[in-house]
Protein backbone atom coordinates (compact mmCIF):
# COMPACT_ATOMS: atom_id res chain seq x y z
CA UNK A 1 0.00 0.00 0.00
CA UNK A 2 1.46 3.82 -0.98
CA UNK A 3 0.48 6.76 0.69
CA UNK A 4 0.54 10.39 -1.00
CA UNK A 5 1.93 13.13 1.70
CA UNK A 6 0.00 15.70 0.37
CA UNK A 7 -3.47 14.42 -0.07
CA UNK A 8 -2.84 11.62 2.39
CA UNK A 9 -5.11 9.61 -0.22
CA UNK A 10 -3.98 5.76 -0.39
CA UNK A 11 -3.36 3.08 -3.08
CA UNK A 12 -3.30 -0.41 -2.97
CA UNK A 13 -1.68 -0.91 -6.18
CA UNK A 14 1.76 -0.90 -5.93
CA UNK A 15 2.94 0.23 -8.98
CA UNK A 16 2.11 3.54 -9.01
CA UNK A 17 4.84 5.94 -8.10
CA UNK A 18 2.81 9.07 -8.23
CA UNK A 19 -0.35 10.46 -6.74
CA UNK A 20 -3.08 10.71 -9.69
CA UNK A 21 -4.63 13.55 -8.27
CA UNK A 22 -1.75 16.32 -7.59
CA UNK A 23 1.19 14.33 -8.96
CA UNK A 24 3.18 14.20 -5.68
CA UNK A 25 5.58 10.91 -5.21
CA UNK A 26 4.07 8.19 -3.54
CA UNK A 27 5.32 6.44 -0.09
CA UNK A 28 4.92 3.29 1.76
CA UNK A 29 1.79 3.82 3.87
CA UNK A 30 1.38 2.48 7.29
CA UNK A 31 -0.74 -0.74 7.95
CA UNK A 32 -2.20 -1.52 11.33
CA UNK A 33 -3.58 -4.38 10.12
CA UNK A 34 -0.33 -5.89 9.37
CA UNK A 35 1.35 -7.75 12.42
CA UNK A 36 4.67 -7.61 13.69
CA UNK A 37 6.80 -10.45 15.61
CA UNK A 38 8.66 -8.42 17.94
CA UNK A 39 10.58 -9.93 21.51
CA UNK A 40 9.59 -8.33 24.56
CA UNK A 41 13.21 -6.32 25.00
CA UNK A 42 13.13 -5.06 21.52
CA UNK A 43 12.73 -1.68 21.06
CA UNK A 44 10.98 -0.77 17.67
CA UNK A 45 13.68 1.79 15.59
CA UNK A 46 12.65 4.22 13.60
CA UNK A 47 11.54 4.50 10.73
CA UNK A 48 12.66 7.33 8.19
CA UNK A 49 10.53 7.91 4.92
CA UNK A 50 12.66 8.75 2.42
CA UNK A 51 11.12 10.67 -0.99
CA UNK A 52 10.74 9.15 -4.14
CA UNK A 53 12.88 10.13 -6.79
CA UNK A 54 11.74 10.63 -10.11
CA UNK A 55 13.50 7.93 -12.25
CA UNK A 56 14.90 9.07 -15.34
CA UNK A 57 13.03 9.56 -18.54
CA UNK A 58 9.86 8.86 -16.23
CA UNK A 59 6.57 11.26 -16.76
CA UNK A 60 4.65 12.78 -14.11
CA UNK A 61 0.52 12.41 -14.42
CA UNK A 62 -0.82 14.76 -16.64
CA UNK A 63 -2.76 16.22 -13.70
CA UNK A 64 0.39 18.06 -12.85
CA UNK A 65 1.11 19.73 -16.03
CA UNK A 66 -2.44 20.93 -15.98
CA UNK A 67 -2.04 22.29 -12.80
CA UNK A 68 1.48 24.14 -13.77
CA UNK A 69 -0.15 25.61 -16.99
CA UNK A 70 -3.45 26.77 -14.99
CA UNK A 71 -0.73 28.41 -12.32
CA UNK A 72 0.98 30.13 -15.37
CA UNK A 73 -1.94 31.90 -17.08
CA UNK A 74 -2.67 33.31 -13.33
CA UNK A 75 0.38 34.34 -13.20
CA UNK A 76 -0.06 36.32 -16.62
CA UNK A 77 -3.11 37.80 -15.68
CA UNK A 78 -2.47 38.81 -12.40
CA UNK A 79 0.10 40.82 -13.89
CA UNK A 80 -1.69 42.02 -16.76
CA UNK A 81 -4.68 43.17 -14.21
CA UNK A 82 -1.80 45.23 -12.07
CA UNK A 83 -0.36 46.99 -15.08
CA UNK A 84 -4.12 47.83 -16.14
CA UNK A 85 -4.54 49.19 -12.82
CA UNK A 86 -1.48 51.19 -12.33
CA UNK A 87 -2.56 52.70 -15.81
CA UNK A 88 -5.54 54.29 -15.04
CA UNK A 89 -3.77 55.05 -11.85
CA UNK A 90 -1.79 57.33 -13.80
CA UNK A 91 -4.54 58.50 -16.03
CA UNK A 92 -6.64 59.23 -13.43
CA UNK A 93 -3.76 61.28 -11.99
CA UNK A 94 -3.41 63.30 -15.01
CA UNK A 95 -6.74 63.92 -15.63
CA UNK A 96 -7.03 65.37 -12.07
CA UNK A 97 -4.67 67.70 -12.33
CA UNK A 98 -5.63 71.03 -12.90
CA UNK A 99 -4.86 72.99 -15.65
CA UNK A 100 -3.57 76.83 -15.14
CA UNK A 101 -4.69 79.40 -17.33
CA UNK A 102 -2.50 82.59 -17.38
CA UNK A 103 -4.94 85.43 -18.89
CA UNK A 104 -3.07 87.24 -21.78
CA UNK A 105 -3.05 91.61 -20.76
CA UNK A 106 -5.10 93.34 -23.43
CA UNK A 107 -3.92 96.95 -24.18
CA UNK A 108 -5.56 99.59 -22.77
CA UNK A 109 -5.25 101.14 -26.62
CA UNK A 110 -7.43 98.05 -27.76
CA UNK A 111 -10.12 98.12 -24.85
CA UNK A 112 -10.43 101.70 -25.58
CA UNK A 113 -11.29 100.84 -29.50
CA UNK A 114 -13.63 98.07 -28.21
CA UNK A 115 -15.71 100.67 -26.04
CA UNK A 116 -15.98 102.77 -29.09
CA UNK A 117 -17.58 99.65 -30.88
CA UNK A 118 -19.72 99.22 -28.52
CA UNK A 119 -21.03 102.88 -27.84
CA UNK A 120 -21.02 103.63 -31.93
CA UNK A 121 -24.27 101.77 -34.08
CA UNK A 122 -22.99 99.44 -36.93
CA UNK A 123 -24.11 100.78 -40.15
CA UNK A 124 -25.70 99.00 -43.04
CA UNK A 125 -25.82 99.28 -46.23
CA UNK A 126 -28.93 101.28 -47.03
CA UNK A 127 -30.67 99.22 -49.94
CA UNK A 128 -31.32 101.12 -52.87
CA UNK A 129 -35.05 101.21 -54.05
CA UNK A 130 -36.50 99.45 -57.08
CA UNK A 131 -37.03 101.58 -60.00
CA UNK A 132 -40.13 102.20 -60.91
CA UNK A 133 -39.69 102.92 -64.80
CA UNK A 134 -36.31 100.84 -66.30
CA UNK A 135 -35.17 99.41 -69.68
CA UNK A 136 -32.95 96.89 -69.16
CA UNK A 137 -31.30 94.03 -70.24
CA UNK A 138 -31.19 90.29 -68.32
CA UNK A 139 -29.50 87.15 -68.73
CA UNK A 140 -29.56 84.16 -66.78
CA UNK A 141 -30.31 80.76 -66.92
CA UNK A 142 -33.66 78.40 -66.76
CA UNK A 143 -32.69 75.43 -64.49
CA UNK A 144 -28.93 76.36 -64.77
CA UNK A 145 -29.22 74.74 -67.99
CA UNK A 146 -31.36 76.56 -70.86
CA UNK A 147 -29.74 80.18 -71.06
CA UNK A 148 -31.58 83.25 -72.07
CA UNK A 149 -31.22 86.99 -72.90
CA UNK A 150 -34.59 89.38 -72.03
CA UNK A 151 -34.69 92.69 -72.91
CA UNK A 152 -37.55 94.01 -70.14
CA UNK A 153 -39.21 97.43 -69.57
CA UNK A 154 -40.95 98.66 -66.63
CA UNK A 155 -43.50 101.50 -66.70
CA UNK A 156 -45.18 101.74 -63.24
CA UNK A 157 -47.23 98.30 -62.74
CA UNK A 158 -46.33 97.25 -66.61
CA UNK A 159 -43.77 95.52 -67.84
CA UNK A 160 -43.16 94.37 -71.58
CA UNK A 161 -40.27 93.26 -73.50
CA UNK A 162 -39.17 90.06 -75.28
CA UNK A 163 -36.82 87.09 -74.84
CA UNK A 164 -35.20 84.36 -76.44
CA UNK A 165 -33.02 81.30 -76.18
CA UNK A 166 -29.60 81.82 -77.27
CA UNK A 167 -29.48 78.61 -78.62
CA UNK A 168 -32.23 79.17 -81.08
CA UNK A 169 -31.83 83.56 -81.54
CA UNK A 170 -35.65 83.34 -81.97
CA UNK A 171 -37.15 86.12 -80.01
CA UNK A 172 -40.56 85.34 -77.93
CA UNK A 173 -43.31 88.33 -76.99
CA UNK A 174 -43.18 89.50 -73.15
CA UNK A 175 -46.22 91.23 -71.33
CA UNK A 176 -46.73 91.67 -67.67
CA UNK A 177 -47.38 93.39 -64.40
CA UNK A 178 -45.15 94.33 -61.34
CA UNK A 179 -46.99 94.95 -58.09
CA UNK A 180 -45.66 96.84 -55.13
CA UNK A 181 -43.83 93.58 -53.72
CA UNK A 182 -41.99 93.43 -56.75
CA UNK A 183 -43.40 90.47 -57.52
CA UNK A 184 -43.34 89.83 -60.97
CA UNK A 185 -45.79 88.02 -63.75
CA UNK A 186 -44.64 87.55 -67.46
CA UNK A 187 -46.08 86.08 -70.22
CA UNK A 188 -44.87 85.03 -73.28
CA UNK A 189 -46.54 84.55 -76.45
CA UNK A 190 -45.58 83.01 -79.89
CA UNK A 191 -45.83 84.76 -83.72
CA UNK A 192 -49.48 83.78 -83.75
CA UNK A 193 -50.43 85.41 -80.27
CA UNK A 194 -50.56 82.05 -78.48
CA UNK A 195 -49.37 81.85 -74.99
CA UNK A 196 -46.55 79.48 -74.60
CA UNK A 197 -45.07 79.86 -71.46
CA UNK A 198 -44.97 82.06 -68.03
CA UNK A 199 -42.33 84.06 -66.03
CA UNK A 200 -43.51 84.30 -62.01
CA UNK A 201 -40.52 85.10 -59.61
CA UNK A 202 -39.52 88.30 -58.09
CA UNK A 203 -36.95 91.66 -58.68
CA UNK A 204 -35.15 91.33 -56.11
CA UNK A 205 -32.94 94.63 -56.58
CA UNK A 206 -32.79 96.34 -59.75
CA UNK A 207 -30.60 94.19 -61.35
CA UNK A 208 -32.07 90.46 -59.98
CA UNK A 209 -34.82 88.48 -61.14
CA UNK A 210 -35.42 85.17 -59.80
CA UNK A 211 -38.56 82.50 -60.04
CA UNK A 212 -39.92 79.88 -61.78
CA UNK A 213 -40.52 78.77 -65.10
CA UNK A 214 -43.03 77.22 -66.38
CA UNK A 215 -45.79 76.11 -68.97
CA UNK A 216 -49.08 77.99 -69.20
CA UNK A 217 -50.51 75.05 -67.06
CA UNK A 218 -48.03 74.90 -64.47
CA UNK A 219 -46.51 72.01 -65.70
CA UNK A 220 -42.58 71.25 -66.37
CA UNK A 221 -41.85 74.10 -63.59
CA UNK A 222 -38.36 74.78 -63.17
CA UNK A 223 -36.18 77.81 -61.45
CA UNK A 224 -34.84 80.42 -63.20
CA UNK A 225 -32.44 83.67 -62.26
CA UNK A 226 -31.07 86.66 -64.61
CA UNK A 227 -29.21 89.88 -63.91
CA UNK A 228 -28.94 93.05 -65.58
CA UNK A 229 -25.31 95.20 -65.71
CA UNK A 230 -25.17 97.53 -63.17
Amino acid sequence: MKQCRTCNRTYTDNSLNFCLEDGTPLLSAYDPEATQVMSPNSVPSPVFRVPLKIPPGSQAPKNSLLYVAIALLALIAGGGLVALLKSETRDASVRQRPIEVIPTPIPASSTRVQERLKESPRLKPTPLPIESDFSKTFSGFINNKYEIRMNLSRTGHSLSGTYFYTRHNINISLNGTIDDNQNVELYGYDDGGAMIDIFKGQLISNNVLEGTWSKPDGSKALPFAFRAPK
